[in-house]
């Protein structure tokens, strides 16, 4: 008899990082709701909203993998299905102080073009937050005296286009990396040693060629992360990272990098290829 599929989403974030108004229930229900049966919350650098999400997916009978999503210089390296030892949650704890102090120099960088701004507005605003670049963003678009200051200037207050002017290719917000911050190889060393697995989120935003990804199965990452949702955004790097998918024999994971309303992207649901293997079955302890 064949076995029914059962689909999942490794890949998703609440109010605990930039998820921003998305709570790990309404992550969960609207998962469920979806068709996902296997969930990870991967926030950034945080290990906060795991005990909500799994008491709402235990409601709903959805099985949830604690996961992260742990920020390097280069990579955006997702842990899934780790222990949470007390040190493991010194490493988050330290990945997650180590972004806020890029947040706080971000910060700098706008109030010197005089923008009114400040670290502690943006805390007020997300005060459960591994606080990035986004809390950034949308603090400044909801605070009355930035947008003066945006109105004052002649700037656009569409989201988009702030975020082009900050992020963006010689944004103003754009900053010296921090020393030290989380290398790879710690990332890979501390998953691993809480008895999980660790893989590169999104390959397709940032590699720019495969010798990266050799590099990385070289200093032991597990999987490579598969998004549906932006295959179509470069081919040319999908089909690359596909070639070596399986040139490799790599263990592949499914995720949507789902944010909720303020971002387009959608959770998966049960009409894709987004189904557990065997093969991730095992690396995940799921029976």
């Amino acid at each position: 008899m064949k076995t029914k599929p059962r689909y999942l989403d490794l890949h998703t974030h609440t109010l605990y990082s930039d998820g921003l108004y998305q709570s790990p229930q309404q992550l969960v229900g609207t998962a469920a709701y979806n068709g996902i049966e296997i969930l990870a919350k991967t926030d950034h650098d945080t290990l906060a909203g795991i005990p909500e999400a799994r008491a709402e997916a235990e409601k709903l009978g959805v099985l949830l993998i604690n996961g992260v999503e742990i920020t390097t210089p280069k990579y955006h390296l997702l842990g899934l299905g780790f222990q949470q030892s007390n040190r493991f949650r010194e490493f988050i704890g330290k990945s997650q102080d180590i972004q806020e102090r890029v947040v706080e120099q971000r910060v700098q960088a706008l109030r010197r073009i005089g923008l009114p701004i400040t670290l502690e507005k943006v805390k007020v605003e997300f005060p459960e937050s591994r606080l990035g670049k986004y809390n950034l963003l949308w603090t400044v678009l909801k605070d009355s005296a930035c947008r003066e200051y945006f109105t004052k200037v002649g700037l656009s207050l569409n989201p988009q286009d702030v975020a082009r002017y900050f992020f963006g290719q010689g944004g103003v917000a754009i900053i010296d990396k921090l020393e030290p911050e989380i290398s790879v190889e710690e990332a890979i060393r501390e998953v691993h040693a809480a008895n999980g697995i660790i893989g590169i989120a999104h390959p397709e935003k940032d590699i720019r060629e495969v010798a990266e990804l050799g590099t990385l199965v070289k200093q032991g990452i597990d999987f490579i992360e598969v998004q549906p949702n932006i295959r179509h955004l470069n081919p040319a790097k999908t089909k690359m990272v596909a070639d070596f998918v399986r040139s490799k024999d790599m263990l592949v994971t499914y995720g949507s990098d789902y944010h909720g309303s303020t971002f387009g992207r959608k959770i998966l649901d049960n009409h894709g290829e987004n189904i557990l293997s065997e093969r991730l079955a095992t690396a995940l302890g799921i029976n």
